[in-house]
């Protein structure tokens, strides 16, 4: 028995009619009534009475349409539910994100995702540039949000925003009343910094940076270690409005949360970097596919 038997008999019971059936299925009378008789060979009942000058459903025919009609239900709803998902209309998506991202980008990435495939379950977690290299080379997240790392050759990349370099300052620091920083100015000033094993984007630039603008930046204090790049950037302002240091970041002012600190945007040499998109570049899955697609069109759109 076949999915066609099963639409071939619920046609001639909604018209109990051979002719009228066939002309509906689009085959010839003959062949559809071949099938009916087959079908009711392999089920070893007789599903019509065609007796009179009508066709009539038998008991057991009346008792088969409606299983007849929930099969064919099920198979249309699993017929659906795998062409949504090769269209990655249904599934699941872990997204690591960086502190950073997750003020701007990560909004609006994920609110236009959220629009163009609403049945798609997203799981987000804050995780710092490494971690999430990591969650990604072992298949725990599907993609990330993070600052552009080195080049990998299991990881695709996509920059979706240029993040500006912030110096954090005590509020009562002399720079405070500016509205621009040049990160020469800096140039006595004691660091905080987070430590370069939980983010060596962060410490890597900004060491780099400061060496482009003519000195090496002195470290006062490292951050307290916290499990999401979010938490050390709050740790970082509580230490500047404490009066340790000052320190530089690509957060926005109001993730800071902290009266005693304020943040100027710097300016100086190349005084920023690349936020990316990054994904597994032998990934197959249609959900990841979709979101890198959503992610593309909210970086270039169409005209």
């Amino acid at each position: 028995m076949e999915l066609r038997h099963l639409r071939y008999f619920v046609a001639v019971a909604e018209d109990l009619h051979f002719r009228g059936a066939a002309e509906r299925l689009r085959i010839a009378q003959p062949a559809l009534s071949q099938q009916i008789r087959k079908l009711e060979d392999d089920l070893g009942v007789k599903l019509f009475d065609r007796s009179g000058r009508r066709v009539r459903l038998t008991p057991a025919g009346s008792a088969f349409l409606e299983g007849a009609r929930a099969t064919l239900g099920q198979a249309e709803g699993a017929r659906r539910a795998a062409v949504r998902a090769d269209r990655g209309e249904v599934g699941r998506l872990s997204l690591g994100f960086t502190g950073s991202a997750a003020h701007e980008v990560l909004p609006r990435l994920v609110r236009a995702f959220r629009e163009d495939r609403p049945d798609v379950e997203l799981e987000l977690r804050s995780l710092y540039t490494p971690q999430q290299v990591r969650a990604l080379e072992e298949g725990r997240i599907d993609a990330g949000l993070l600052r552009s790392p080195p080049v990998h050759d299991l990881l695709e990349v996509l920059p979706v925003s240029r993040e500006a370099l912030l110096a954090v300052l005590p509020e009562d620091h002399p720079l405070a009343s500016e509205e621009r920083v040049p990160l020469a100015a800096l140039a006595d000033e004691g660091f905080v910094l987070p430590p370069r094993r939980l983010s060596p984007a962060i410490h890597d630039r900004v060491i780099g940076l400061c060496r482009q603008a003519g000195f090496s930046p002195r470290v006062v204090q490292e951050s307290a270690e916290s499990e999401s790049d979010s938490a050390a950037l709050q740790s970082i302002a509580g230490m500047v409005a404490s009066g340790l240091g000052v320190s530089l970041t690509v957060n926005i002012p109001e993730s800071l949360n902290n009266p005693g600190a304020v943040c100027r945007p710097v300016y100086g040499p190349e005084a920023g970097w690349d936020l990316v998109l990054a994904w597994r570049r032998d990934e197959g899955s249609p959900v990841v596919r979709a979101f890198v697609e959503v992610a593309e069109r909210m970086v270039d759109p169409p005209a």
